[in-house]
């Protein structure tokens, strides 16, 4: 199975309290993208699945910072996770 490529250039946008907006760089053989988030114990568990390069993640605190990263889907199997970024949550 083939690696469809790199996720890249994940941003992180302030929407509305205890929100994290991220936006990220497509890839065009996606099919869709899975959002993680990195749990206390080190570990990724999966918060969402889009098919947009745009995701608000609710249901934090106010201020709290959450280490995230996206994975692309498609029909060759899935990406290489992209680089985690910290979003600090509106």
């Amino acid at each position: 199975m083939a690696l469809i490529g790199h996720t890249a250039e994940m941003g992180v946008y302030p929407p509305y309290d205890g929100a994290v907006k991220l936006r990220w760089s497509g890839e065009k053989a996606a099919r869709y993208y899975q959002l993680q988030k990195k749990k206390e114990d080190e570990s990724w568990e999966l918060v969402a699945t889009t098919t947009r390069t745009t995701h608000t993640l609710n249901g934090f605190l106010s201020g709290q910072v959450v280490t995230v990263r996206v994975i692309a889907i498609g029909s060759a199997g899935a990406s290489n996770p992209s680089e985690s970024v910290n979003a600090k949550a509106a």
